[in-house]
């Protein structure tokens, strides 16, 4: 007779947001076009995820009304954040309607969504794939262009925004 193992304790989330924070990751606005116009949100939570096809993920919170919108587009534009852009990625990270007022950009040659002015790449993608991932939307989209620029990227750290040292 085998005795069940014992359950592990509940994580703690607040503890879990801590360590997680310990991993620096990127940042980057994600952007798309409703039948409202332009929208866009901060996303730190992006990889590259296939060469072959080539393919990306990213996360939403599920319950962010600015994913519900972008989610209406059939295509987004990753835009990788610049170490000058920290700015950028506060007013994409909050909520609240106008997010694109008086921010530059451009329709990216191959689906027309936004690339903001001076970040350091961007990729034009379609959805694939929208899975469940608990409290937040896991993406799965193919690239269909890119472009990448020289520059010094941001950084999100510890619950700050930090330019990388070279």
């Amino acid at each position: 007779m085998t005795s069940a193992s014992p359950q592990p304790p509940p994580v703690d989330g607040a503890l879990l947001r801590d360590v997680a924070g310990s991993y620096a990751s990127g940042v980057t606005v994600v952007t798309g076009l409703d039948g409202d116009g332009p929208v866009g949100m901060t996303v730190q939570a992006f990889h590259s995820l296939s060469l072959s096809p080539p393919m990306i993920l990213l996360c939403a919170g599920r319950h962010s009304r600015t994913w519900a919108r972008l989610m209406r587009s059939e295509h987004l534009c990753v835009n990788v954040l610049s170490a000058e852009q920290q700015d950028l990625a506060w007013r994409f990270g909050k909520p609240g309607p106008d997010k694109f007022r008086e921010v530059r950009w451009q329709p990216d040659p191959v689906t027309g969504t936004p690339v903001l002015d001076g970040v350091l790449a961007w990729l034009a993608v379609r959805i694939t794939t929208v899975v469940d991932g608990g409290d937040h939307h896991v993406i799965l989209a193919r690239v269909v262009g890119l472009e990448a620029r020289p520059g010094t990227p941001l950084v999100f750290f510890k619950g700050d925004m930090h330019a990388l040292a070279s």
